[in-house]
C-alpha cells in the first residue's frame, strides 16, 4: 500500500500541466468550482490539509521537485533494521 503512495507522486510528476490529487474518498465539498479553477492558476505546490496527503495541487514541475525531495529523504535501507514503514505521510 504504502509503495503505491509514493506511485501516484510518481505518475502526477508524469502528467503534463500538472493537476490534482485527491484519496479516493476525500470529499472536498466546501471547494467551488470557481475557487477550485482560481487554485489550479497557481503552479506552485498547495496541500489542502495537515499531515495526511489526500488533496494537493501543483504544475508538473512542482510535483517533481517534490518528489525528488521525499526521495531524497528516504533512509537507505542499508542503515536501517528490520523492515521499514515507509509512507507519504511522513514524507
Amino acid at each position: 500500500y504504502n509503495r503505491r503512495c509514493y506511485w501516484r507522486w510518481l505518475a502526477m510528476a508524469a502528467i503534463e500541466g500538472g493537476g490534482w490529487m485527491s484519496d479516493y474518498d476525500l470529499f472536498p465539498l466546501s471547494l467551488s468550482a470557481e475557487k477550485g479553477q482560481e487554485i489550479a492558476e497557481d503552479p506552485s505546490f498547495k496541500s489542502f490539509a495537515l499531515h495526511v496527503p489526500c488533496l494537493l495541487h501543483a504544475s508538473r514541475e512542482e510535483w517533481d521537485r517534490v518528489i525528488h525531495r521525499m526521495i531524497e529523504l528516504l533512509p537507505n535501507p542499508e542503515d536501517t533494521e528490520g523492515i521499514l514503514d515507509l509512507t507519504d505521510m511522513l514524507s
